[in-house]
Order: C-alpha cells, then structure tokens, then sequence
C-alpha cells in the first residue's frame, strides 16, 4: 500500500511527526497525517464502509454474485 497514516498523538512534538513524516517518505510512500487518535485508520474505516454497501445489493437481492462480478460492456 503506497499510503502509511501517521497518526499525532496527544504528546507528540511537532518535530516526532516530521521525522515520522521524513521516514515515511524516506521509504517512497505517501504520508497521510491524522490529527487526533481514534479507533481505527481512516483508510480501514472508508474501506470498510465500501465494502459494506457493496454487499447491500446482495443482501437485499437486488444483483447475484455473478450479476455483480460481471465486466460492462
């Protein structure tokens, strides 16, 4: 995965999270900042919420599996 969240905790200094950001980018991904600590990434909770409203069409059964999977065009 290219992005790596850095997340700020409520005692970090400005210069821990430019050297957590150095480093990120030191390893050629891309640092996302986080202001605040939660419960969960950001990534892993939009990801999540993705993927539970691509499975409501199958859940309500709107589209199959196969229905779902299939190429346009």
């Amino acid at each position: 995965m290219q992005l790596v969240e850095i997340v700020k905790g409520l005692l970090a200094t400005e210069e821990t999270v430019a050297l957590a950001k150095d480093f990120v980018l030191s390893l050629r991904k891309e640092p996302g900042m986080v202001n605040r600590d939660s419960a969960g990434f950001v990534v892993g909770r939009i990801n999540g919420m993705a993927l539970l409203e691509a499975l409501r069409p199958l859940e309500t059964g709107t589209a199959s599996v196969e229905e779902s999977t299939k190429p346009c065009g």
